[in-house]
């Protein structure tokens, strides 16, 4: 089926609407600013913000329009969980009323898998079945995915898209390794102490999960786009849940079906990537070669010393091509170019 013209290419706008962000939630803005930049266009209901029943009753007036007037055969990306009212209604009024009108579930979260909610995730199955193209984060995912629903067409990111310069900042092997993203959901943290042989350099909000221990350096929250030339260190950690020995609790559950949007950030700052061999990064990490796996927090120190120099190197020199086209936005298109063939 031939991709839709230029001007029959929509999506449902909610995240560039917002205020600005120092962690989550980049994702879902640069994955809007892209699609604007190769020419979709951003469906929006007015008086954002505005709920008397004047401005509801002029988003109805919207909607019912929008209905009607959208080009035959208009294709429509959406970033799931889809969280405006009046985005849902419109979906509905869509399927009812223009059967013509195609749409793109970009899955960037599944809540009911990350907080352990199974009332939650069986809702967002419900929702999911009203879909038939998707795109998802990687193999892992579709997968899931594809045990949850009847056959659909579905595509992979493997990364976030993140919207910086790539980091130019040379680097050598040592035991330095950075943990950015959300600290207060990062149970694992309290345990940093019990491994002295490393250093942990942690970015975000403060928490009181923060260990005030020597190998422990806060360096706070930042702008996502000047993140990946600040990061120092050696490695970029991606690991989450509640244990340094394993994937455990809720959010170490769905580190099995994720690439996290730090796992970018790490690739756009140079940084090899060092994370839980269950998780689904670690097919990535092993894949392209940018990095290695580990069971546990206790096993890294003596995988680093048994890298040599050249090895390290060369994980750093896998990443640039990566890192330039996670920069450009080349993940969400070329995805989304996979869906139209």
């Amino acid at each position: 089926m031939p991709h839709p013209e230029p001007s029959s290419r929509f999506f449902l706008q909610e995240h560039l609407l917002s205020d600005p962000v120092l962690h989550g939630g980049i994702g879902n803005k640069d994955i809007e600013s892209i699609l604007l930049e190769h020419g979709y266009r951003a469906i929006r209901f007015g008086d954002h913000h505005n709920f008397s029943a004047a401005a509801k009753l002029r988003r109805l007036g919207q909607l019912v329009h929008l209905v009607g007037s959208l080009p035959r055969g208009s294709e429509i990306v959406l970033q799931w969980p889809l969280y405006a009212r009046m985005h849902r209604l419109l979906l509905q009024g869509l399927r009812r009323f223009r059967r013509d009108v195609r749409f793109i579930c970009y899955v960037t979260d599944i809540n009911g898998l990350k907080d352990g909610d199974r009332g939650l995730l069986q809702q967002e199955l419900s929702g999911f079945r009203m879909f038939e193209r998707f795109v998802v984060h990687n193999d892992s995912m579709r997968a899931w995915l594809q045990q949850q629903l009847p056959p659909v067409r579905i595509s992979t990111i493997e990364f976030f898209d993140f919207r910086a310069q790539p980091s130019a900042c040379d680097r050598v092997k040592s035991t330095e390794l950075v943990f950015a993203g959300n600290l207060s959901k990062s149970g694992f943290l309290q345990e940093l102490p019990q491994y002295p042989g490393l250093s942990f350099h942690l970015f975000g909000e403060r928490s009181p999960l923060l260990p005030g221990a020597p190998n422990c350096i806060f360096h706070g929250a930042h702008e996502p786009a000047t993140l990946a030339g600040l990061l120092p260190g050696s490695f970029g950690l991606v690991w989450d849940g509640d244990s340094s020995t394993g994937l455990e609790g809720p959010l170490g559950d769905y580190a099995r079906y994720i690439s996290p949007h730090k796992l970018s950030l790490y690739i756009v700052a140079g940084l090899p990537i060092i994370c839980q061999e269950e998780s689904a990064a670690a097919a990535l990490v092993a894949k392209y070669g940018i990095g290695f796996a580990v069971p546990s927090l206790a096993n890294i120190g003596a995988r680093i010393a048994g890298l040599t120099d050249v090895k390290y190197a060369a994980m750093r020199e896998r990443m640039r091509p990566l890192a330039a086209r996670i920069a450009a936005g080349r993940c969400l298109m070329d995805a989304l170019g996979e869906l139209a063939g």
